[in-house]
This record gives C-alpha cells, sequence and structure tokens, in this order.
C-alpha cells in the first residue's frame, strides 16, 4: 500500500531450511485417496510409490513441530478429510448449505522457520542455508554438487542415502549414519522420523507457535494471540 510501503519480495527470503526433491506428484498426501492413486506415480500407469517419495511429508511434520500430521498437506487428508466429510453430509441431510453444524477442526495455522521448498534441479540457491534436506527420488547432478558445497562450507544435511550416492559411498546400511565434510556434516537416514533425525534438526526448528521468515534486513514474525490461532499478532523487526 502507498502509505505503508514493503520494502522486501518473497525474493529476499534467506531460508533457514531448504527441502530439495522432485515433484512426484504423490498429491502431499501418505498412500492414496478416491482420487488419486494409491501406489503409483502420476497417476494411473505411472512407477511405483515408494516410502521415499512420502518422506518429505515425514520432514514437513518435524519442521512443523508436528502441528502438520504425517498423513498429508492438505484437508482432503486424514483426519481432517473425514470431519469435512461429515459436515457435507450434514449439509446434503439439512437441504440448506447455511444450515449444518460449524466444526472448527483446524485453524491453517502451523509453525514454520524459514522453510522454503526447492525441486531437484536447485544450484546457487542453496548457498548460505543451515539446513538442506533431501527427499524424493533423485537429485540432479548440478544440485548435488550444489549439495556437496554447501555442506563444506559449513551447512548440514539430511539426507536419503540415495540421493548422494558420491558421499553416503554404501553407508546406507548402518544408519543413521553421520558424516563430517569440511565445516559441515550429513546425516544419511531412511528414516526421517528418527531420534537421530529430529536431533539434527531440532536447532533449527524456531519456537513452537510462531511462524518466522527473514526478508533481507527484516524478520516477519505471526503468532497467535492470547493462543488465538485465527487471530496472529506480526512483528516486523528490522536488522542493520
Amino acid at each position: 500500500m502507498p502509505a505503508h510501503p514493503r520494502g522486501f519480495t518473497f525474493r529476499d527470503v534467506p531460508p533457514e531450511v531448504a527441502i530439495i526433491c522432485l515433484p512426484d506428484s504423490t498429491w502431499a498426501s501418505r498412500g492414496g485417496s478416491a482420487w488419486a492413486s494409491h501406489d503409483t506415480l502420476f497417476g494411473p500407469g505411472g512407477p511405483p510409490k515408494e516410502a521415499r517419495h512420502e518422506a518429505y511429508l515425514d520432514a514437513i511434520h518435524l519442521l512443523t513441530h508436528g502441528q502438520v500430521p504425517r498423513t498429508g498437506l492438505t484437508m482432503h487428508n486424514q483426519p481432517y478429510s473425514a470431519l469435512v466429510n461429515d459436515i457435507a453430509e450434514a449439509i446434503s441431510a439439512a437441504n440448506d448449505p447455511a444450515d449444518y453444524p460449524y466444526q472448527d477442526f483446524h485453524s491453517g495455522f502451523c509453525a514454520l522457520n524459514g522453510l522454503v521448498v526447492f525441486d531437484h534441479t536447485v544450484t546457487h540457491q542453496l548457498e548460505g542455508i543451515p539446513l538442506l534436506i533431501c527427499t524424493g527420488e533423485l537429485l540432479s547432478p548440478d544440485t548435488q554438487a550444489a549439495i556437496t558445497d554447501s555442506v563444506t562450507r559449513g551447512a548440514r544435511c539430511l539426507a536419503l542415502p540415495h540421493l548422494l550416492p558420491q558421499v553416503a559411498h554404501g553407508r546406507g546400511h548402518d544408519q543413521p549414519c553421520l558424516v563430517q565434510d569440511g565445516a559441515g556434516a550429513y546425516l544419511f537416514t531412511d528414516d526421517l522420523m528418527s531420534d537421530a533425525a529430529r536431533a539434527f534438526i531440532a536447532p533449527h526448528l524456531g519456537p513452537s507457535d510462531a511462524v518466522r521468515y527473514r526478508f533481507a534486513n527484516f524478520c516477519v514474525t505471526m503468532q497467535p494471540i492470547n493462543g488465538d490461532e485465527r487471530r496472529l499478532r506480526v512483528q516486523v523487526d528490522r536488522y542493520e
């Protein structure tokens, strides 16, 4: 707004955490649903869905302090889909969209601390990000090189072993496996819910009741007012 100009955009975000994965059409859900295949990617006839394709759901679950369920990222996943269906049935039975029981079962708020998601081709944008989480089917060679360079310079990387074979060197059989490299470190594991993975990402979580992002020299924090997730206090701090 002209009276309140904003001196930054989303392009000015220096992430605290990056998830890196190939967009594989899991429909942001674990398993399937009435409108998404249970066992294949990209619809009927696609390649089989495996645990590696759903690992990023575990990453989101952990990075939101468990506030986003492991079942998925949308209201089409349990436990929310059952509640949505109950409301739809009540509306149908009442034959009046305005006459149905209100169920306040989710505010849409979840804690996040500077999370940005990149696809499997990201390169220079990873520079300076403290925590990298690699999941999914594959990473491009250029992305692998960018990750190894970032770790050497001090980043920490939580990864499924098959994504960085040049570093894992068969260590996937001995999980979780911590590998120091330069100023940074890798933790290789197929189980992002393991105690080792939780401890690895814990320093990067931020408060459990706040969404916090940096934009250039600004830090924007959103927190519920007196615990009410539908009323948020927005604080903007500037750093010189």
